[in-house]
């Protein structure tokens, strides 16, 4: 963490190093702009302008620095009446190239360039062991607070103030009742509070599922409101096999500098777009871009949770998926005679707690890593199976016998077929992609007198 620094202090400090003006028309207003709000205005390449409102860099979203140029020539005009005639007629054509729409604009794109009113994308939220929290930028590897600093370039800040410790029995009552297992309510503080560091380690997509009402989506709403800017929810499409995913590239860009990024509502039996996955979780730059803006690439700083009714399909037989996907059991159901329609109100009004069981898990993880229990290993494992078309279509001893004798390649193929269809589910293996997954088990083809024939495995006769 920088030392602290007012916005003041910074905007003094860059006044004294100037020198005397030297520069004409919109630079010379460009340089002027530049003096009088460093540490007050910052131009994020690719993103836009930001203003410091105390706590963070925000999105100037009220044409704030369009005021901030018009302040600028206001106090200009004022130094006119006491300048000599020359640079009195200087200063009014100066004044005059930039008082329209188009000056102002085109002092802004000047000024967006020059130190100390620029920043590169990937340098903003790029502190990962800072947090900036509503009473003050933690430190998540010493534990210690600083009163927020515009120099250390950060743009969020949690609804939560950072108090260890901190309880609220609402709850700890809602949390044992979502999560009566002991075990299951430490593996979602870890798994959530991990994610307080900005960086990510374990690659994993944590699958939240379950039917009914669960609190998972309660659970997900309390943390979100304690973690403020720091949380996100993205359309499940940024997941999902997509027709139109190149339109996904500015929900990519609203992962920038986030800690948690959720996503919900997945229709049943969408599948899976395990490739977009795979790049979200992985910790390889994201490549994003906003409406008319130019492109950025940034280090994912993001944990995904995904909360659905309905497990997402996905392939069962690639290792490097299923390395990444964690499936959390929400199973205890509210009785309708117990729900309190309340309970989310009242749960975003404790959000110090909800940071504080964050910040416990965080130092769990620290002594213990993720550290999954067998509940979450064991709902994986059976997701995992059951996504195996291939591996449930060998072991149905109906229609196959594993280990003896020899069977068709075309015939095994088409029974494949005819299976999967008498299962209700598509057949989205190719012969040739069936084929590659048998060999990737063991199974090896050879070449007979009627066709290509599959060895160690043959069909039940009908």
């Amino acid at each position: 963490m920088t030392s602290i620094r007012s916005a003041a202090d910074i905007a003094a400090q860059h006044l004294a190093d100037q020198p005397e003006e030297s520069h004409r028309g919109q630079l010379r207003f460009a340089e002027r702009f530049t003096s009088a709000n460093a540490g007050k205005l910052l131009h994020v390449h690719g993103i836009g302008w930001h203003i410091w409102d105390g706590a963070r860099w925000a999105p100037c979203v009220n044409g704030e620095e369009h005021r901030a140029v018009i302040a600028v020539l206001k106090t200009a005009l004022d130094e006119v009446s006491s300048m000599g005639s020359d640079a009195r007629k200087m200063l009014l054509q100066d004044i005059g190239k930039v008082e329209s729409s188009a000056g102002i604009k085109g002092v802004l794109d000047l000024a967006s360039h020059m130190v100390p009113c620029t920043l590169a994308a990937a340098r903003l939220d790029a502190s990962a062991y800072l947090l900036n929290t509503g009473n003050g930028t933690v430190d998540i590897e010493a534990g210690t607070v600083c009163r927020s600093n515009p120099s250390d370039n950060l743009s969020k800040v949690t609804n939560a103030h950072f108090k260890p410790g901190a309880r609220a029995e609402v709850f700890d009552r809602f949390l044992e009742q979502t999560q009566p297992d002991p075990d299951m309510r430490a593996f979602l503080a870890r798994s959530l509070g991990s994610a307080l560091l900005g960086v990510v380690r374990d690659h994993v997509l944590l699958l939240w599922f379950g039917r009914g009402a669960n609190g998972k989506g309660t659970l997900r709403d309390a943390v979100a409101h304690a973690l403020g800017d720091y949380a996100l929810e993205v359309p499940a499409d940024i997941l999902m096999q997509a027709k139109y995913a190149g339109n996904l590239a500015p929900e990519r860009m609203r992962l920038k500098g986030a800690r948690l990024a959720f996503c919900s509502e997945i229709a049943e039996g969408a599948r899976l777009d395990e490739a977009t996955m795979k790049k979200l979780t992985g910790g390889d730059p994201v490549n994003a871009k906003l409406l008319y803006r130019n492109p950025v690439q940034f280090d994912p700083s993001h944990t995904l949770v995904m909360l659905t009714n309905h497990l997402p399909r996905v392939r069962g037989d690639d290792p490097a998926t299923w390395r990444r996907i964690l499936a959390v059991p929400f199973d205890q159901v509210v009785p309708e005679s117990q729900r309190d329609g309340e309970l989310p109100e009242r749960l975003k009004a404790v959000p110090d707690a909800v940071l504080a069981w964050l910040w416990a898990g965080w130092q769990d993880y620290q002594a213990n890593g993720l550290n999954p229990p067998q509940a979450v290993l064991a709902a994986t494992r059976r997701y995992q199976l059951d996504s195996d078309t291939i591996a449930r279509f060998l072991a149905d001893e109906g229609v196959v016998c594993a280990g003896h004798g020899t069977a068709m390649s075309a015939d095994l193929y088409q029974a494949f077929v005819t299976w999967t269809r008498n299962e209700g589910e598509p057949t989205e293996a190719t012969n040739k992609a069936f084929s590659a997954a048998l060999e990737a088990r063991g199974y090896t083809k050879r070449t007979a007198s009627r066709g290509a024939q599959w060895q160690s495995i043959s069909l039940v006769p009908d």
